[in-house]
């Protein structure tokens, strides 16, 4: 049995390929993002509609929709920049990110 671990945190930054983020309990990690990760469009219901944060989540489910790589890494740093929440899962015993997706606010 694989041994996957699903994460929440707060981004802090993003430069293409590693994601930095805060958790509840202020344990900062860093996640690399490989050509294989699946991004996962947000659940849009779960924001409140005044949230700063759901037009850059709109745009990238947009972006993921699209398929196209460059303009979700983009969304993703657009992402990171507002400090948006997300959840990854990564690779068992590894921080390599095989999935993302952006979470409402967690902290």
């Amino acid at each position: 049995m694989k041994h996957h671990r699903t994460l929440t945190y707060k981004l802090t930054s993003f430069n293409g390929t590693t994601l930095t983020g805060v958790t509840r309990d202020g344990i900062t990690l860093s996640a690399t993002i490989i050509p294989r990760t699946i991004y996962h469009v947000a659940n849009l219901n779960q924001y409140i509609p005044t949230d700063p944060i759901l037009p850059l989540v709109v745009t990238y489910n947009t972006a993921v929709r699209s398929g196209r790589s460059s303009t979700i890494l983009n969304a993703v740093t657009q992402l990171a920049n507002a400090g948006a929440n997300v959840q990854v899962r990564l690779e068992p015993y590894s921080n390599i990110v095989t999935s993302f997706r952006p979470v409402p606010p967690i902290i």
